[in-house]
């Protein structure tokens, strides 16, 4: 079996770089990650890729979601502090 190539993203980052994603005055956060996931998912599908988004959440919101090919974290205090003990 191949390896699978692993790509950690900082998700907030990410959401403000693609020009599809950036915030418009209809659109809520909530509704944006989850276009990023499902675009991530298409990405790597058929492909040896595997995505970790990592994205900042307040201390009560800390969990971990599971998608073919993207697994999603939300981390407290921050996405960067998480990123770096990875």
């Amino acid at each position: 079996m191949m390896a699978q190539n692993l790509y950690v993203i900082d998700g907030y980052n990410l959401l403000y770089r693609l020009p599809d994603l950036k915030p418009s005055n209809n659109d809520e956060m909530e509704d944006r990650r989850l276009k990023l996931i499902r675009k991530l998912i298409g990405f790597s599908a058929g492909k040896q890729l595997q995505f970790q988004l990592v994205f900042d959440a307040p201390p009560h919101r800390r969990a971990r979601e599971n998608h073919p090919g993207v697994r999603v974290d939300y981390a407290s205090p921050s996405a960067d502090d998480f990123i770096r003990h990875i």
